[in-house]
């Protein structure tokens, strides 16, 4: 097996390169599951490599790029294009089923054995065409894909609400407004699974109203006809008698539950970590439409968190922060094309800052009379807020002033502790640097911290920096960096 070192170094040598594609398919006619093993310059393996002998023929003719962002790894260009000259390959078109099937990429030398290639993207078949008469487009997306649908699919099968999707419902939400199941005996849904708690049911703004709760099914059912709108304030999914509150464990709920993306793209790991790092608690109701990304954006933007992908590509998280004094990885000058170093983007401080918590998942304007000022004022506005400022007018007069940051945090104390976080991290101007590096495409981890050293821009002593972004071909060996500072 060859070292990381030596695999860099081939990186940068002029040696032939070879990229490999693993792409798995469905068979109708025979109801299997099969592979096809291709490249863009011809490889075969052997006994020796520890698989095999399978030849990979060359059938690539373009293959993608890999644009991969705080937040959005997809390929700038996910395509593979496959040859199908004199229609030879006609059934990969139409008989053969690809989407959401795997894909792998690995690259290395066609001298290697097998077991020194280097993974470099795992994803799936999202479409495929036929371009002109002589190729086969193949349209790869990374594991997000998974996440891009409804985060809830079971709607109510009957009474006045059919069709409607069941609500879902995470932490300690506040006013919330369940779905209606039955108007005959008023019973509601708040969750479509089992609930901790119904602290408080209100008949517009007013309460308690009278009602048993079903915990177990997530209903509530009122011992009368209501006047108004009800609303209640429930502590939501509890499984294996533990209430989901944290970013990490609710993350996981909904990717293990509500979403079918395959555990081999899901690294767990890093967000039970997550949760060990951050222990702030959070609350999230769902009554409608919302895909599964959306509500895991909403939650680890609450924390300034972003989904990325592990090295062998499977989804992780990372939190942007201020580049810690330990570099997981140098940058020097023998490392970076010459001349590539710019300064992209300068991002001002921070003046004041407002950040939004304990949501009110229905604001209410038609309230019963008897309601205190305070109590109509909670109903009323979307968010209790938060304020902070740094002391910085006298040195930027157009500093940054955002407006209000919302998130799913539950309590002012955690609210605070973001707030002041964000404030100490935009209390000096950052900058945003690219440079064209020398480098495989999991080499710079997004998120990780690099020590840039470099003759231009106060680099000289060496600097950390985060990674961004990164921008990389396969087959080039090279990727465009997007360090933040």
């Amino acid at each position: 097996m060859i070292s990381d070192a030596q695999y860099l170094a081939w990186l940068r040598s002029p040696e032939p390169k070879v990229l490999l594609a693993e792409m798995d398919y469905y068979d109708p006619v025979t109801e299997t599951i099969g592979t096809m093993y291709i490249s863009d310059r011809g490889y075969n393996t052997n006994w020796s490599a520890g698989v095999e002998h399978r030849p990979y023929p060359d059938y690539l003719k373009t293959v993608p790029t890999a644009r991969r962002t705080l937040g959005d790894g997809r390929p700038t260009r996910g395509e593979l294009i496959v040859d199908n000259t004199a229609g030879e390959r006609d059934d990969w078109l139409m008989r053969f089923k690809w989407d959401g099937r795997k894909v792998r990429l690995l690259y290395g030398s066609a001298s290697w054995e097998y077991s020194d290639f280097r993974t470099v993207f795992l994803g799936v078949v999202k479409t495929r065409s036929a371009r002109g008469i002589s190729e086969l487009v193949f349209k790869l997306r990374e594991p997000e894909d998974y996440l891009d649908r409804p985060l809830q699919s079971v709607t109510v099968a009957t009474g006045p609400s059919t069709g409607d999707y069941l609500p879902v419902c995470y932490g300690d939400c506040f006013n919330v407004t369940p779905v209606l199941i039955d108007g005959a005996t008023h019973v509601y849904q708040v969750s479509d699974i089992e609930i901790d708690d119904v602290v408080l049911v209100k008949d517009n703004g007013k309460g308690p109203v009278s009602h048993t709760a079903d915990l177990a099914a997530g209903t509530i059912t009122l011992a009368g006809a209501p006047v108004g709108a009800i609303t209640c304030d429930v502590i939501g999914a509890k499984v294996s008698a533990v209430v989901l509150e944290k970013a990490g464990e609710i993350i996981d709920h909904i990717i293990t539950t509500r979403t079918d993306l395959p555990s081999e793209f899901y690294d767990s790991a890093a967000f039970t970590a997550l949760d060990a790092a951050i222990t702030w608690s959070h609350n999230l109701y769902v009554s409608g439409a919302m895909t599964a990304r959306q509500a895991i954006e909403r939650i680890l933007s609450s924390i300034g968190a972003k989904l990325s992908r592990t090295e062998a590509g499977a989804i992780t998280v990372v939190r942007l922060a201020d580049p810690s004094e330990t570099a997981a990885v140098a940058i020097g000058p023998d490392d970076f094309r010459e001349d590539s170093l710019i300064a992209s983007a300068t991002e001002l401080p921070w003046l004041n800052a407002r950040l939004g918590y304990r949501r009110n998942w229905t604001v209410q304007e038609s309230l019963d009379t008897v309601l205190t000022v305070d109590e109509r004022a909670a109903l009323t506005r979307e968010f209790a807020i938060v304020t902070g400022s740094n002391d910085l007018a006298g040195v930027h007069p157009l500093g940054n002033q955002p407006d209000l940051i919302e998130t799913t945090l539950t309590y002012q104390a955690d609210a605070q502790d973001r707030l002041d976080e964000l404030l100490a991290l935009y209390a000096v101007e950052r900058f945003v640097f690219e440079l064209h590096v020398y480098a495989v495409l999991y080499q710079f981890p997004v998120g990780s911290t690099v020590k840039l050293t470099a003759d231009r821009y106060g680099f000289n002593a060496g600097v950390n920096c985060v990674v961004h972004d990164t921008d990389s071909v396969f087959t080039s060996g090279r990727a465009r960096l997007g360090l933040w500072r």
